[in-house]
């Protein structure tokens, strides 16, 4: 019968440990306590991210739904906002060229802006109910005195391209031929103060607001909305 101190040491011998009443090698179980705890601690983490995907998609989702009304009317009301605001950028350039040069300078409805003219090749408008704004316009120092575009004394500044398709642009009375600035002090050389409505096929709405453009008689232009229903032409002028 072995000694007791010969049990102990037997079970005390290296690499052999006791575990609930079985002989494990010491080896053997540090390995599976150390496994455990981390097979618990990564099955939380993946736990973990999974709703946390799932929930991110779930919010994406409702953000989607709330977004796409206003991503798909927002292109529309933007780009007649922002060809109002080209226009509007043209006559103050202009004005700071007229003031720049001390001459003259004219802004015509053209006839040829959007087959992209080039100095001798284009032309403004002859008469008053020709065209519209929204087939382009030029802008030229107006050293013959004269209103339209001559190549052999005036000088081309600017070709402005049509206006997208749909968009609109209506003159009152004093823009519906060209815009003429004084070269001295950058004022209208026009009787009234001007206007000019951009829409969307000459209609205001809620979705597709028109913007207006109204210069002062200074030459100084300001833009504003048209309100629902208002107005986006205006009576033609009678040569």
């Amino acid at each position: 019968m072995p000694l007791l101190g010969q049990r102990r040491a037997r079970w005390n011998e290296p690499g052999i440990v006791q575990q609930d009443g079985q002989r494990v090698l010491s080896g053997e179980l540090q390995r599976l306590e150390k496994d455990r705890p981390m097979n618990i601690r990564h099955k939380t983490q993946r736990g973990a991210s999974l709703v946390g995907l799932v929930a991110a998609i779930i919010a994406g989702g409702i953000l989607l739904g709330v977004a796409v009304p206003g991503v798909q009317s927002t292109p529309v009301g933007t780009e007649v906002r922002n060809e109002a605001l080209r226009l509007m950028a043209d006559i103050q350039y202009a004005r700071s060229e007229a003031v720049k040069r001390h001459q003259a300078v004219n802004l015509c409805r053209s006839k040829t802006a959007g087959e992209g003219c080039t100095g001798p090749d284009c032309d403004c408008v002859n008469g008053l109910a020709q065209r519209q704004w929204d087939d382009g316009w030029l802008i030229y120092t107006a050293s013959s005195g004269d209103a339209g575009f001559s190549p052999d004394t005036d000088t081309l500044l600017w070709v402005a391209s049509e206006s997208p398709p749909q968009i609109t642009i209506r003159a009152n009375e004093y823009f519906n031929g060209w815009i003429s600035v004084d070269g001295g002090s950058g004022a209208l050389d026009e009787a009234g103060n001007g206007l000019l409505a951009v829409c969307m096929n000459q209609e205001s709405t809620d979705d597709m607001p028109g913007m207006l453009i109204s210069v002062s008689m200074s030459g100084r232009p300001a833009i504003s909305k048209i309100a629902t229903g208002g107005e986006c032409d205006f009576p033609p002028v009678v040569e």
